[in-house]
């Protein structure tokens, strides 16, 4: 019996050896950006927005929490350029913009009301569409020649590297969370990527310059896109 249940354990872990990681079952190249949307507030990676009772408590928490000089729409092109210099590196085809959002099906297509009403922010061109539009995306695929489809949401936040309660010092980092559809619409992949600066900045009781924070945030989105890329 004891043999018997020897053989058993080893074929069993033959068989998980032997299946492995699964592998992508989807085609990406020639893919388009659809959708990018961002916090319109810089926060601190891992805490939850403040929030207060009322959308008048919102505002004013809020306009407390903002920092002159920290602009994450100033940060959302730079991103966008990034992301395209990075699969172009790893020969992954981006379609241009104007094929995409320029295009009339991109246009006309009704925007995601939920979206739009959560006060987050978009780069100049780019609507509030959601993945879950299967005939916006099938359109744009067709007429653009395009494989995939991205909807990306980016969330820029700073996170401590050294020191305790906000004293020590910090890095910038960005956490992108893609969506990925094919060419019918479906879709294919979810996931999350997560990239910070090396370099740091100097913060006191919760206070720092913010245009050292803002000078970090390229290479943060440098690391992000790279390990994207990599994924694909």
């Amino acid at each position: 019996m004891k043999k018997i249940a020897v053989l058993c354990l080893c074929a069993a872990l033959v068989g998980c050896a032997s299946t492995g990681p699964a592998k992508k079952s989807f085609t990406v190249s020639p893919t388009g950006i659809v959708s990018i949307i961002a916090d319109k507030e810089l926060g601190w990676y891992g805490e939850e927005k403040k929030k207060s009772a009322g959308l008048l408590g919102d505002l004013i928490v809020a306009k407390v929490e903002a920092k002159a000089g920290e602009n994450p729409a100033a940060l959302l092109p730079v991103f966008e350029d990034t992301l395209r210099k990075t699969l172009a590196a790893h020969d992954i085809q981006v379609a241009d913009s104007a094929a995409v959002i320029g295009s009339s099906a991109y246009l006309s297509a009704k925007e995601d009301g939920m979206l739009k009403a959560s006060g987050m922010i978009a780069p100049a061109g780019y609507r509030f569409v959601s993945e879950r539009n299967a005939a916006l995306s099938q359109s744009v695929a067709k007429g653009a020649n395009l494989a995939s489809g991205m909807y990306i949401n980016v969330k820029f936040d700073k996170n401590m590297h050294t020191g305790v309660q906000k004293n020590g010092t910090a890095v910038a980092c960005i956490t992108m969370n893609v969506i990925m559809v094919n060419a019918d619409g479906k879709i294919v992949s979810q996931k999350s990527f997560y990239g910070s600066s090396s370099a740091t900045f100097t913060i006191i009781a919760g206070m720092y310059k913010t245009e050292d924070l803002m000078a970090r945030y390229p290479e943060a989105i440098a690391d992000a896109c790279e390990k994207f890329a990599k994924s694909l």
